[in-house]
């Protein structure tokens, strides 16, 4: 393969990768809002729940006397509610899955490229952009970034919902997780800015 080519087939790979993550960008935004709103709503359903368990082991007498099975009906009803939000945080998660998948697939493609046809690209090649184009060495680094960053957003906030009823996770850690994704946002508010002429030169 002709530096060219290899140059237009590298450049067509990282068009498959921005196009899609790109037009999903406004998507994943509302997602994170709904995301955050079911958040919220599932740790206030976690205090509730420690401040049940805590009722049950201060033992307070009338509650133990008059509804001897309340602590145990309390937790039922939270656990249940517990469920359904954090089923419908997975569904709503599921977008990241997807884009580093598909990030992911890609990333992969342009690295058999560079390992089978890499010698015919040089360091200014590489390096040089133009008006419409970010240099692709520029480019790359993107792809880099936002497959671990969709990776590690995904699997940490799954990791967490699969946890949820763990003693030592606390209803302030799953707020916190749920806002470290400024990384992954600014990735992606830098490729829809720097990639919109290079993207519509592909038509």
């Amino acid at each position: 393969m002709s530096k060219t080519n290899t140059t237009s087939v590298l450049l067509q790979n990282l068009r498959r990768v921005f196009k899609k993550v790109i037009s999903e960008f406004s998507r994943l935004k509302k997602l994170e809002v709904d995301c955050q709103r079911l958040v919220e709503s599932l740790a206030n359903l976690l205090s509730q729940r420690q401040a049940v368990l805590k009722v049950g082991q201060d033992g307070l007498a009338w509650s133990k006397m008059e509804f001897p099975d309340l602590q145990a009906r309390l937790l039922v009803k939270i656990s249940a509610e517990v469920d359904v939000k954090v089923d419908l945080l997975k569904e709503l998660i599921l977008p990241l899955k997807d884009h580093h998948d598909h990030v992911s697939r890609a990333r992969t493609d342009i690295l058999r490229l560079l390992q089978k046809h890499g010698r015919e690209l040089n360091e200014e090649v590489m390096c040089q952009g133009s008006p419409t184009v970010p240099p692709m060495e520029v480019m790359l680094g993107w792809v880099d970034n936002l497959e671990k960053e969709l990776r590690e957003l995904y699997y940490c906030r799954l990791h967490y919902l699969e946890c949820i009823l763990e003693p030592e996770l606390l209803p302030d850690s799953l707020t916190v997780l749920w806002n470290q994704n400024a990384d992954l946002y600014d990735i992606l508010q830098d490729c829809e800015e720097q990639t919109r002429f290079f993207l519509e030169e592909a038509g």
